[in-house]
């Protein structure tokens, strides 16, 4: 990477002329906005101008974090569970709502193993300034329109989130048969369980699958880390969207929402019947993405809205999607990037990051970035056959990167090609 200014400690940044709203306060906006629209303003009102209110506020929360990124908090991360010269030591810049995530993927410092030194505060653009003698890694949270300026700082964007969709113009036979192809197992549980769906529009049963299905599946897949989303919300959604009910021998076993709002029906919660195992074992996850495409079929829609999964090309959720052929973008919802700058080469960090391939962003289109150890025998015939491995619709190119003894990285190889369809 390219070196960079630096100054002796976040200290002695002089940053206090840049102060901006805390993340606090998007979250206090966001609380009042809420109350006011769903308990004030009349249901016919809300049922019209729903959609609307949702990209105003999309927009003021989106303004809100930009100015907070301008004046970040900055905490240092140390790995308690080796000793000098291999502790591992990282940076981060920002309020803790990505990085996180990460840092458990790729099995780096815990709570419980980690110090983390005293917290200050910088503006972002001094953050590249900061001195990386002694750090392995820096990571920046903050909204993608930074992307420019930090990625002449040598920084990578990981986008927090990516976002997925599936063509279904194709004749519905078509699309089985390529998901056949890829997830035959998925596939045959779905066959010998005969499922079907029904469309739903009780209130009662909006209970009944929030509290007997979206709550328990998202609790037992996530467990503290898991963000439930509020009954009222869901319930309001429904003026504007479908509860789609999946059965298994005459009984609710899972189902799904689908946000109608836009001209992209997007499939916005799924639960299972009290989180249970063996319903997912049964295929129940296929069977509800079966139900959505032959809905959104007879209802006359070319394209459905997956939502997003998270930006690792090993991802079980990813994985499961691209067996349905789905293609990848930038999320047009989710602003939230993760740039990492690596610093002092670490044994650990570069393993941890040639188990776990990413994806980042270039020029707004998502790659394949993809970490190789030194010691390779063979890195084109790897590279060949991990393109194979990952490649899908959208995913326009792969970068390789090859750790070696003399530098942190360097580019080992670029793929001149899109991705295309996954094999």
């Amino acid at each position: 990477m390219a070196s960079t200014a630096r100054v002796d400690s976040v200290s002695s940044v002089t940053a206090d002329r840049c102060r901006c709203p805390e993340t606090s306060m998007t979250k206090t906006l966001g609380t009042i906005l809420k109350k006011i629209y769903y308990d004030y303003l009349p249901n016919s009102l809300r049922k019209y101008y729903g959609p609307k209110v949702e990209i105003i506020y999309s927009l003021l929360k989106r303004a809100f974090a930009v100015v907070s990124d301008l004046y970040l908090p900055v905490t240092y991360l140390t790995d308690n569970r080796t000793d000098e010269p291999s502790q591992l030591k990282i940076l981060i810049a920002g309020r803790g709502d990505a990085s996180p995530f990460l840092l458990k993927q790729l099995n780096l410092p815990k709570s419980e193993t980690t110090n983390r030194g005293s917290q200050s505060k910088t503006c972002l653009w001094n953050v590249p300034r900061i001195d990386k003698q002694n750090l392995n890694a820096l990571l920046i949270e903050a909204d993608r329109c930074f992307s420019p300026y930090l990625i002449a700082k040598g920084f990578v964007p990981i986008p927090e989130w990516i976002h997925l969709t599936l063509d279904i113009s194709l004749p519905t036979e078509e699309i089985i048969k390529s998901f056949k192809k890829r997830n035959w197992n998925n596939y045959r549980r779905v066959i010998k369980h005969q499922y079907t769906y029904e469309v739903i529009h009780d209130l009662k049963r909006t209970e009944f699958f929030y509290y007997r299905m979206y709550v328990p599946f998202i609790e037992s897949r996530h467990g503290e880390q898991a963000t439930i989303e509020s009954f009222t919300y869901m319930k309001n959604l429904m003026q504007y969207g479908e509860l789609i009910f999946v059965k298994l021998d005459g009984e609710y076993v899972g189902g799904f929402i689908v946000n109608t709002a836009s001209p992209l029906p997007k499939m916005a919660f799924r639960g299972v019947l009290d989180g249970r195992d063996d319903f997912i074992k049964k295929g129940i996850s296929s069977a509800m993405y079966y139900s959505a495409i032959c809905w959104a079929k007879e209802e006359g829609y070319t394209k459905i809205d997956f939502g997003h999964c998270r930006p690792f090309l090993d991802d079980g959720v990813l994985q499961f999607k691209r067996r349905w052929g789905m293609h990848m973008h930038r999320s047009p919802r989710v602003y939230r990037t993760l740039y990492l700058l690596l610093g002092k080469p670490n044994a650990s960090l570069q393993q941890s990051l040639v188990d776990n391939p990413l994806i980042y962003e270039d020029h707004g289109q998502p790659k394949g970035l993809i970490f190789l150890a030194p010691d390779k025998i063979d890195p084109e015939h790897l590279v060949e056959r991990l393109k194979k491995k990952y490649a899908m619709p959208g995913l326009k190119d792969f970068s390789v990167i090859s750790f070696d003894d003399s530098s942190c990285f360097k580019v080992h190889a670029r793929s001149g090609v899109d991705a295309g369809e996954s094999r």
